[in-house]
């Protein structure tokens, strides 16, 4: 306690210090808590649902997708062998519109069987394990809707609920965390019993016995599904695609490259912050060299010194630990916005758990601790008072000089590692964000519609509402063009089977327009014409396709033919080709098909109907008035049933195709800049010391002949020999770090030669403006002083 105390007061008689050590170190800090907060929220938690652990994800997948999907027809064939103990199966989420007490809206709702959340292990925190087994008729609404729509209030179970004009009662309250690799606001009940079904749009689950793991039950999925190819209406290719994954290997599948080098990152921050604070305390030690050879000299222990450098560093730590965790928390807010959906796993908020805080806290104590150790060393072996004038007078040993040089070296070249990582993916971003999108994003505005089914279920009472709501709309001054479409120019959508020429199928992108919703989307025509209010049922089925049609599926184009696979339609001919549209920028544009609503068979729109979202889309100088006047407007008055969803403007919405780079981005440029800032104080301190303590040497050079800007010259030389030797050596390590996990998602060339002269230009300047200050101090070093030293 007394060297506790004793260390406090020496800090505070330097308070500079104490704000510069500890500032230095929260840097760190931050970057680690951030990246550990993500890792641990994202990767490392167990999933919100008890049995994790024992269930398994079954059906078929692609080769691009590890998540499997089954049919009502693959569930029911199946079965429960021996070795299921519990399985149910969930729906695609969906939109829907809901009604509950004052509150109208769209939602997502999820369909699940009664087998489904026990399986999972899932208990509502409202209604108990009886309402778990959700059943006909039956509501389970989401935490977070249940305090938004009704307060919070424990009376919710057995409420009305409207949902697409349907009535219902709310059974419970999931619980706060709950989520199943997507949001949802509602689940609902699904009937398990058309077992006729071979579309793969469920998911199925199934809770395993104690020794019957998933590679053992993925073989009999496999056996079974080949057994039954013909009855699933499977080709012999498709077969190795089936079988069953453990749900734990499939939570945040993708992100876990990202999320580990990430932590990475934020822990190279921390070091580089450690080797700063250990420049700043071998300065300290410096100053204090004499005092303590003295006390050395004069009979106190060496553990005497240590323990008060120890006391110093730990009240570093902690005053650093105080500044750095409320900023690691400000950057995870930072980054909550770009961390894609399909990454989370549970509902509740991104924030860090006590035992992630504890654990940042104690690593940076270990760094402070490490730190002074490194800083410190040497001087407590100074018991010479000799030896303390021949580090003022001469600039030091040449082994310290050596530790000096080798420290920062390691500190700028991990600087420039980050520093690489982030000018590459600032780059890449900047050029996806500005690389043409294939559509006009301007001046539009987006509103999602859903008309319920059961009010509209036919194609020409579903037909007549959209153009209904397409005329009161075009009316309203200021608007260009109205349409409606199941897909926007970015993003995923739903994919159907075409048949190539060769007689194979292939999915690809299927999009139901209306007549001017190409034109308000801002697509552009590359030939052909655009579908129109002639194109109706009674007249020849056309079609638009994009360019990447042609290109991977038919090339005939114009007069040519689409056909879709398992629908008893009569192909489309094309009567026009837009430019393709990215759904993911910096990736290949998706084959797609554009078909009217007019002619669309009644199966085929059954399943766009209950897998895709429908968009209403206004373009022109008035549209935001049109989508937040006239549309809800006319919306109540036509259909009364219908819940407009907020809009959202169509550049908004363009810009998602971009959030992946523009995460990148954000991630590596914030580490690359505070590992920057963090070497360019390490040069400073560095350079500093230098100077300080060879003071003697510099004086008496100006006493034979120097002239100041050699003097100068000689401390910028210096410190730029370490910068370039640090950056070369940090580029080494990046080039062979990005033909690992970098290149996965980025390309072999991520760190190009643009991003390599960057990084050379900043970290060459970050050098010679942080030693300047140093050089000009050692040049204004008059030749007298040497005879003050002597």
């Amino acid at each position: 306690m007394a060297d506790a105390a004793h260390a406090l007061r020496e800090l505070l008689r330097h308070p500079g210090f104490l704000v510069l050590a500890s500032s230095t170190l929260a840097i760190g800090t931050a970057a680690l808590l951030g990246a550990l907060t993500l890792l641990d929220a994202l990767l490392l938690q167990a999933p919100p649902w008890p049995n994790h652990a024992a269930v398994a994800i079954y059906g078929g997948r692609t080769g691009g997708d590890p998540m499997r999907a089954a049919s009502p027809k693959l569930y029911g064939t199946v079965g429960q062998p021996p070795g299921v103990l519990s399985r149910g199966m969930a729906n695609m989420p969906e939109t829907v519109n809901v009604r509950l007490g004052g509150h109208e809206g769209l939602l997502r709702a999820q369909r699940v069987t009664p087998g489904f959340l026990p399986t999972l292990g899932v208990i509502p925190t409202l209604g108990g394990m009886q309402s778990a087994s959700i059943g006909n008729g039956d509501v389970l609404v989401s935490d977070a809707l249940w305090r938004a729509w009704m307060a919070g209030t424990k009376d919710v179970v057995g409420r009305l609920v409207t949902v697409d004009g349907q009535r219902m009662r709310v059974r419970g309250v999931l619980p706060a965390d709950y989520r199943f690799f997507a949001h949802v606001d509602l689940l609902l009940p699904l009937s398990s019993g058309n077992n006729a079904d071979t579309d793969e749009n469920l998911t199925a689950v199934a809770r395993l016995a104690p020794g019957y793991d998933a590679e053992t039950f993925s073989v009999q999925v496999a056996r079974t599904v080949e057994d039954a190819a013909d009855d699933l209406k499977l080709q012999r290719v498709d077969l190795p695609w089936y079988g069953a994954t453990a749900i734990d290997d499939l939570v945040a599948r993708a992100a876990r490259t990202r999320l580990w080098a990430f932590t990475i990152c934020g822990l190279l921050v921390l070091v580089v912050a450690a080797v700063t604070l250990a420049q700043l305390m071998l300065t300290r030690a410096l100053d204090r060299s004499h005092a303590t050879a003295l006390k050395m000299v004069f009979g106190a222990g060496r553990w005497q010194g240590w323990s008060t450098n120890l006391a110093e560093a730990s009240i570093i730590g902690l005053v650093a630990g105080m500044i750095g965790l409320p900023l690691g928390m400000a950057l995870v807010g930072l980054y909550r916005p770009f961390i894609p959906s399909e990454w989370l796993n549970s509902a509740l908020p991104l924030s860090p758990r006590w035992c992630v805080l504890l654990l940042t806290l104690a690593v940076t104590l270990v760094a402070a601790w490490v730190a002074n150790l490194a800083g410190a060393l040497n001087v407590y072996r100074a018991i010479l008072l000799r030896e303390r004038t021949a580090m003022i007078g001469f600039g030091g040993t040449g082994r310290w000089r050596r530790i000096r040089a080798m420290m920062l070296l390691t500190q700028v070249a991990l600087a420039t590692c980050l520093l690489a990582l982030g000018v590459a993916a600032t780059e890449r971003s900047w050029r996806l964000t500005h690389a043409s999108m294939g559509f006009d994003s301007d001046n539009a505005m987006v509103v999602e519609l859903l008309p319920p089914v059961a009010d509209y279920p036919a194609r020409t009472e579903l037909v007549n509402l959209l153009y209904d709501l397409r005329a009161s709309v075009s009316a309203s001054q200021g608007v260009d063009h109205v349409g409606w479409s199941t897909q926007l120019p970015v993003g995923q959508g739903l994919a159907m089977p075409f048949r190539r020429p060769d007689g194979q199928y292939a999915y690809v992108r299927y999009v139901l327009l209306t007549a001017g919703a190409a034109q308000a989307l801002g697509m552009h025509k590359v030939a052909g014409r655009w579908l129109d209010e002639d194109d109706r049922p009674d007249t020849l089925r056309v079609a638009l396709v994009n360019e990447a049609y042609l290109h991977r599926i038919d090339a005939v184009g114009i007069g040519g033919a689409v056909r879709q696979g398992g629908s008893s339609a009569p192909p489309a001919r094309i009567v026009g080709v837009v430019e393709d549209t990215y759904a993911v920028a910096g990736h290949a544009a998706e084959p797609t098909v554009f078909l009217t609503f007019s002619q669309v068979d009644a199966p085929s729109l059954a399943r766009v109907r209950a897998l895709a979202p429908l968009y209403a889309i206004v373009r022109g100088s008035e549209a935001s008035a049109a989508v937040h006047d006239v549309l809800p407007r006319w919306a109540h008055v036509i259909a009364p049933s219908l819940a407009v969803a907020p809009a959202r403007s169509l550049d908004g919405a363009a810009r998602q195709a971009t959030v992946a780079s523009r995460r990148d981005a954000l991630l590596f440029a914030t580490l690359s800049l505070l590992a920057v800032g963090l070497a360019a104080v390490g040069h400073y301190s560095v350079q500093s010391v230098e100077v300080a303590t060879g003071r003697s040497a510099i004086a008496l050079q100006g006493a034979l002949g120097a002239t100041p800007r050699q003097l100068l010259f000689q401390v910028v030389r210096r410190g730029g020999w370490i910068g370039l030797m640090g950056t070369l050596l940090g580029l080494s390590a990046v080039l062979v770090v990005q033909q690992s996990w970098y290149a996965e998602f980025h390309g072999s060339d991520a760190v190009g030669p643009a991003a390599i002269m960057a990084v050379v230009v900043v970290m060459l300047a970050v050098t010679l403006s942080s030693v300047l200050v140093p050089a000009r101090r050692a040049a204004a070093v008059e030749p007298w002083w040497v005879l003050r030293s002597s």
